[in-house]
């Protein structure tokens, strides 16, 4: 059985990558921390023998190499990451503890340790600010501090890869996701909580576009790219952009009802690029099935998963509304 390690297992994107790796009956080591207060998720696989979960902060070295497994793994999905943009800017000094040392501790046992695989999960936020679609050669030069600090794990995995030759190394820049159980209330989970609550809805920039990509097709796909013969940068993003009243105007359709949308001067950002979206050509080259939802689609699954959860989504932190 071959093994993957997955930091931020606990995550939004983690869970339904461990799903998906023990469909494909890979065995998945789970690493998190459980600051984001979502560890609680990881009890779905307390039954599974497959899955192995340990309570570890990446920027404790030793814990980390004590969690890892003496004989390596198959492949590591590093996810772990302070990511919510306005939680980074508020604390520059953790996201960099996290998001650079953290890092930096993960490729330091891989290196001891050496896997067949390596991915980093990182962001579209690294690019220049831009209005067309980015591709992967595109300029990186992030305004943000997650931005940056990823933009740092980029190239330090960029070493790595040039140190050792038998890892095959993959950055994965994904765009925003969205789908059921989120965890942090970007603009999506945001619009939907409001909209099941009732016809009101106070949201932040609508002007803005973004490149929608739902969360169970983004962990299929890095699960399929962890045995491409593919290594450096892939755009994980669908290609195209919905800006904000296209989000408001699709949930109207959906629900079949009209709200009522005000803006909300704290969810206003002091910075908010007007477009990110992926050139997604690499991507569908490796996989041609990408991407395979919808937004209406996934955004339908979402508003419905929500519904049955009582219009309050269970990981959904306060501290982010």
């Amino acid at each position: 059985m071959r093994q993957v390690l997955v930091t931020g297992a606990a995550g939004f994107l983690g869970v339904n990558l461990i799903t998906e790796l023990r469909r494909r009956g890979m065995g998945v080591v789970a690493l998190d921390d459980g600051s984001a207060g979502t560890w609680p998720r990881l009890t779905a696989f307390a039954d599974d023998p497959g899955v192995l979960c340990h309570r570890v902060d990446i920027r404790d070295a030793q814990a980390l190499a004590d969690a890892w497994p003496h004989d390596g793994a198959w492949a590591v999905v590093h996810l772990a990451a302070r990511h919510f943009i306005p939680d980074c800017q508020a604390n520059p000094e953790a996201t960099w503890q996290t998001n650079v040392d953290g890092t930096a501790n993960v490729l330091a046992v891989a290196a001891q340790r050496p896997p067949a695989r390596f991915l980093l999960a990182s962001t579209a936020d690294v690019y220049a600010v831009g209005l067309g679609p980015h591709r992967e050669d595109d300029e990186t030069a992030p305004e943000t501090v997650y931005g940056r600090t990823k933009q740092i794990a980029e190239a330090m995995v960029r070493q790595a890869a040039a140190d050792q030759a038998d890892t095959g190394y993959l950055t994965a820049r994904l765009f925003n996701l969205y789908g059921p159980r989120p965890t942090v209330e970007h603009l999506i989970p945001a619009v939907v909580r409001q909209a099941l609550a009732g016809d009101q809805l106070e949201l932040g920039n609508l002007d803005s576009a973004r490149d929608y990509v739902f969360v169970q097709d983004a962990a299929t796909a890095l699960a399929d790219l962890l045995t491409a013969p593919v290594t450096g940068v892939v755009n994980v993003g669908t290609g195209i952009a919905t800006t904000g009243q296209g989000l408001v105007a699709l949930t109207e359709q959906l629900l079949g009802r009209r709200f009522a949308v005000a803006q909300d001067p704290s969810r206003m950002r002091p910075s908010d690029r007007p477009c990110l979206v992926a050139a997604p050509d690499r991507l569908k080259t490796l996989l041609p099935w990408w991407p395979a939802t919808p937004l209406e689609e996934g955004l339908a699954l979402t508003l419905a998963a929500w519904e049955r959860s009582g219009s309050a989504s269970p990981d959904l932190q306060p501290t982010h509304r």
